[in-house]
């Protein structure tokens, strides 16, 4: 009687070492994939959430400028803060638009100097410059009716956003009593 070896295959309940490992190699790719995804998506939002706060700085400041008046009410006209209106370290004593020009602020205040809340690493900025009323993108050497202002605000260094109104020689603020 002849012998004759037969070789059965091994049953199969169980994960060879290299299943395991390729398995785990793959299983490892698709979280990295998933949390650079979700990173990127969290700075987005982030990125959004700060531009959205520098509009809404930029248009506050804009609209308390714009509702001065386009000369001096008081004293001889000059371009820029007259004498005495930047001594008090607030913007309060300002009463016309160009008033502004030149001032910065980091980190951004209220009109009367407070601090305003969580804004550590934001800086608003303005501009007021005569402008020709043929080309609004014109800046002038002389008042020739219109002066355009310009507001921007930054997040660590980087503007984040730029607003612009004109104002012309025909505004002035009702008087307030």
């Amino acid at each position: 009687m002849s012998t004759t070896a037969t070789r059965t295959a091994p049953a199969r309940g169980a994960f060879s070492l290299l299943e395991v490992s390729i398995a785990s190699v793959l299983v490892g790719l698709v979280l990295v994939v998933a949390m650079q995804t979700l990173g990127s998506a969290m700075a987005r939002k982030l990125d959004n959430g700060n531009a959205g706060r520098a509009s809404l700085l930029a248009h506050a400041l804009l609209a308390e400028i714009v509702e001065l008046g386009y000369l001096e009410p008081d004293d001889t006209p000059v371009f820029g803060p007259e004498v005495g209106e930047t001594s008090s370290g607030t913007r309060t004593a300002y009463d016309d638009v160009d008033d502004y020009h030149g001032w910065s602020c980091q980190p951004p205040t209220a009109k009367d100097g407070t601090e305003l809340p969580d804004l550590d690493d934001w800086q608003r900025t303005v501009s007021v410059q005569y402008v020709d009323p043929d080309d609004l993108d014109a800046a002038v050497g002389g008042d020739q009716g219109i002066k355009m202002i310009t507001v921007s605000v930054a997040h660590d260094g980087t503007t984040l956003a730029v607003m612009k109104a004109f104002v012309t020689d025909a505004w002035q603020p009702p008087p307030y009593p």
